[in-house]
């Protein structure tokens, strides 16, 4: 059940960064609230896996899925210029 807490918690780390990105500096409610929502769950889901994993283990499982969808964008497989439930639905696909 922890690993799927740190699934989770990776999914809505890039959620929250790419609605922080589409807030326009906290200007767009919609994507604002996405961001803060993101964040509380991500946190949420890392707390609860870190329960039953240690934390050296615990932590870095959303950080490399962030930067593996980081690598996809950058190499054309997904691109921040896509809608932004495109690029959600990319991600949970993966």
């Amino acid at each position: 059940m922890a690993w799927i807490y740190l699934l989770i918690a990776g999914i809505f780390e890039v959620v929250w960064a790419t609605a922080m990105k589409l807030s326009n500096g906290f200007s767009n409610l919609p994507y604002a609230a996405l961001t803060l929502v993101g964040m509380i769950i991500s946190f949420a889901g890392l707390v609860m896996a870190t329960k039953h994993l240690p934390l050296s283990l615990a932590y870095p499982t959303p950080s490399g899925q962030e930067l593996a969808r980081l690598v996809q964008s950058l190499l054309g497989w997904s691109s921040f210029t896509t809608s932004y439930r495109q690029s959600l639905g990319f991600s949970l696909s993966c």
